[in-house]
């Protein structure tokens, strides 16, 4: 999934990328030597490579003013961490619906606990995920927990996964949310991004340097031009001027014959 402008957990599907971007580039064609334009979508933005990242913490809940009464007036603090709104509620029988064949329903808990609770200024409530009509253990769960296990093992969201009923040897079958694995090598022939470059300016040019690099490689540069040609102007003047030295009679040897003094 993204990660904005940051790191995402790598998606096979999508070019490797080691730069944060997207938008259209300039890029290098080292074969050819040659610059071209290329546009990164907005689906490519973050660095995508593979190997394992850290998954943080899901983020906690707000803290609730909810308690419950038990018999003799204690009060016990209603965990916030199984709190949600009607809407989420819903929203949460809908994304599991697929992996049940009953029906689904979304029950508030205090309509049915014999231990009234003192919600205050508390607008979440606790919801039940009930399942058919069974209400026995594995068939009915709560469903603010549910969503909070869910973003704790995505990193709150961080990573993709699915919801699956999982049979444990002795227990009923339970609902759980499965994370997606992470991705440590890229597949065979996956393509790779290159890194962008800025334009060329009207005096620059690229020039490849045919002595070999520290990797036995050829490597190219960008040079000027017009640093190049008024370069190039000097040395061919002062070559000019040593030929014609050269060439005149008695200076070569008037410098073979003048004796060493020292």
């Amino acid at each position: 999934m993204p990660g904005g402008d940051g790191i995402q957990v790598y998606d096979p599907t999508l070019p490797q990328k080691g730069w944060i971007g997207s938008g259209t580039f300039n890029f290098f064609n080292a074969s050819i030597g040659t610059e071209s334009t290329a546009t990164i979508p907005a689906s490519q933005h973050s660095i995508n490579l593979p190997g394992a990242l850290p998954i943080p913490a899901a983020p906690a809940p707000d803290p609730t003013p909810a308690y419950m009464l038990q018999p003799g007036g204690a009060q016990m603090p209603v965990n916030a961490n199984n709190l949600c709104t009607q809407a989420q509620a819903d929203a949460f029988v809908l994304e599991v619906k697929p992996r049940f064949n009953v029906p689904l329903t979304a029950v508030e808990q205090s309509n049915d606990t014999a231990f009234p609770i003192e919600w205050g200024t508390e607008t979440r409530r606790l919801f039940n995920l009930k399942v058919g009509s069974n209400w026995q253990y594995g068939y009915a769960y709560s469903i603010g927990l549910e969503m909070f296990l869910k973003a704790s093992a995505t990193g709150g969201g961080m990573l993709g996964g699915s919801w699956q009923i999982i049979s444990q040897q002795g227990e009923p079958a339970t609902l759980t949310f499965v994370a997606q694995q992470q991705i440590t090598a890229a597949p065979a022939g996956s393509s790779t991004t290159p890194p962008a470059i800025r334009a060329l300016a009207p005096d620059e040019e690229f020039q490849q340097d045919t002595a070999p690099g520290p990797f036995g490689a050829t490597t190219w540069v960008v040079v000027r031009t017009d640093i190049q040609s008024a370069a190039a102007q000097n040395l061919a003047a002062v070559e000019a001027a040593l030929k014609v030295y050269n060439e005149t009679p008695g200076v070569m040897q008037q410098l073979a014959l003048t004796p060493v003094v020292g």
